[in-house]
């Protein structure tokens, strides 16, 4: 798991501080700390990640992405759905998810604003040692939390699906996708409405919470809307994974192609598609990220 470790000087340009990654490594460390001597916000840093570390443990989501063959394989690796249709599997993805957005606050990283689309239907002072993320560490820190968010996600759908709908496994091991939305009552000739009907109130939410989660958009059954913490949810998924695939150039290929295949799986293979079943349940999507809304609101019904 990454810890931060090392630090940059400022005289020193071509120098990148970094997290010590243990299984990538790390060629831009330039010189190691003792925990003791790091400063307040950096011990901070490192004591969240720990926290965020024994949260995944505690909920059995545990995947050390330090490996690059855990992104490889992601697939394999990933819990059961029903492993994670608990309340208290729920509340530990969130204190993850919570512990590692306070990573980025504590390392003074500002994340850009989630811009939404409406569908039709601090700069510090200079000082002599400044302690900064690699493109890797910061990199890893968007892959943990749009893994989260993902499983937090699917937490909720899990809990309330009965004998109306479940979230299981892709059969396909060579499939890029990780899980789907199969409904398990005969829907077939029913309006959208008449599918919609067959949710109750508990069910509507949790996919209009649960779609929240993976893209930041708004996404209404009826008169109900999402109704998340904001607090603990300061983005979404596929925000974070896009973040990650953004800074792939920085990173070796082997990494670059792993982040690339699991931004298919969250967003294209699993998002995507989720939001493509649920319109023709009866959902209303009213906002999504630009690149989402691209990607679907030519096929909503």
């Amino acid at each position: 798991m990454i810890a931060i470790k090392s630090w940059k000087r400022r005289w020193a340009p071509f120098a990148l501080a970094c997290i010590g990654v243990v299984g990538i490594g790390c060629a831009d460390r330039v010189e190691s700390i003792e925990d003791e001597d790091l400063p307040e916000n950096v011990q901070n840093a490192n004591l969240l990640i720990a926290a965020a570390t024994e949260a995944m443990e505690r909920a059995g989501v545990h995947i050390d992405f330090d490996d690059i063959g855990a992104l490889r394989d992601l697939q394999s690796q990933l819990p059961a759905p029903d492993s994670l249709a608990s309340a208290s599997a729920q509340t530990d993805l969130q204190e993850g998810i919570t512990s590692f957005n306070g990573v980025f606050s504590e390392m003074n990283i500002a994340l850009d604003p989630m811009d939404l689309r409406t569908l039709e239907a601090p700069q510090q002072d200079s000082v002599d040692v400044v302690f900064d993320l690699s493109p890797t560490d910061e990199t890893l820190l968007h892959v943990y939390l749009s893994y989260l968010y993902t499983m937090e996600a699917v937490s909720r759908l899990a809990q309330v699906g009965d004998d109306l709908f479940k979230i299981e496994f892709v059969a396909d091991v060579n499939s890029a996708s990780i899980y789907k939305f199969e409904m398990l009552r005969d829907v077939s000739g029913m309006t959208p409405d008449e599918i919609l009907g067959q949710f109750d109130v508990q069910q509507r939410q949790a996919v209009v919470d649960a779609l929240r989660v993976l893209t930041g958009g708004v996404i209404a059954a009826g008169g109900q809307r999402p109704a998340i913490d904001e607090s603990v949810f300061q983005r979404a998924a596929t925000f974070h994974v896009f973040e990650a695939g953004e800074q792939v150039t920085e990173l070796s290929v082997d990494l670059q192609n792993a982040i690339r295949d699991l931004q298919d799986a969250v967003e294209t293979n699993f998002t995507v598609d989720l939001l493509r079943q649920i319109a023709g349940y009866g959902f209303t999507i009213e906002q999504l990220p630009p690149r989402l809304a691209v990607l679907i609101e030519t096929q909503l019904p």
